[in-house]
């Protein structure tokens, strides 16, 4: 969903890297890195802000460090909208995860806080309409779920599944969003999504 945009890496890195990696590069690295990249200082409890600043100004670490534009993605890349792609793992087990990545389009503030309801609604909670829908009336699922990643604007969905639910599984949980597409909720639903996400309903009522 993410190839070839930063998000898409695994944070932990690759095996098949492992042997393009030795004391030079990666000090290389170390240098650049310490040189370029943007630095947040974060001070947190009862403080004397003047006290702080003199002591990040006067600290001898800090002052090593030179001035710099910081170079780093300052546009939240994301990919393109476009056909579903289908990507399979297999390992030999029963067991599996049923994953979906919805892309949402719309970056706006208040549209932020839609995808939050419309999430809570869908599968944020053990009242929605994944957890329902796909675990409890059909156990296609040992889990049901899907998570807002409100930084990408996006959402996942994980379900746990027997590998020969797949295709029952998947069906049903498109059911389950072509629901949210016709609007097949009510504002109750709406009303207890805002509770849980602690929103104020009476500002942000549909």
């Amino acid at each position: 969903m993410y190839k070839n945009i930063p998000f898409g890496l695994y944070k932990y890195g690759y095996i098949e890297d492992i042997d393009s990696i030795n004391e030079n590069n990666i000090y290389e690295y170390y240098q650049k890195l310490i040189s370029e990249s943007k630095i947040d200082i974060f001070v947190s409890g009862d403080i004397e802000e003047e006290k702080i600043i003199e002591a990040i100004k006067n600290n001898k670490n800090i002052k090593k460090l030179n001035e710099r534009e910081p170079i780093y993605e300052k546009k939240n890349k994301v990919p393109e909208i476009g056909e579903e792609k289908e990507i399979t793992d297999t390992m030999e087990v029963t067991q599996g995860n049923l994953v979906l990545g919805l892309l949402i389009e719309e970056e706006s503030k208040r549209e932020k806080y839609i995808a939050v309801v419309y999430n809570a609604i869908l599968g944020g909670t053990a009242t929605s309409k994944m957890f329902q829908n796909v675990r409890e009336k059909n156990s296609l699922a040992y889990t049901a779920a899907s998570n807002y990643l409100r930084h990408k604007n996006s959402i996942f969905i994980r379900c746990g599944i027997e590998i020969s639910n797949y295709d029952k599984a998947l069906k049903l949980i498109k059911e389950q969003i072509e629901d949210m597409k016709n609007g097949n909720f009510d504002d109750e639903d709406i009303k207890n999504a805002k509770v849980r996400n602690n929103f104020n309903y009476k500002i942000y009522t549909r």
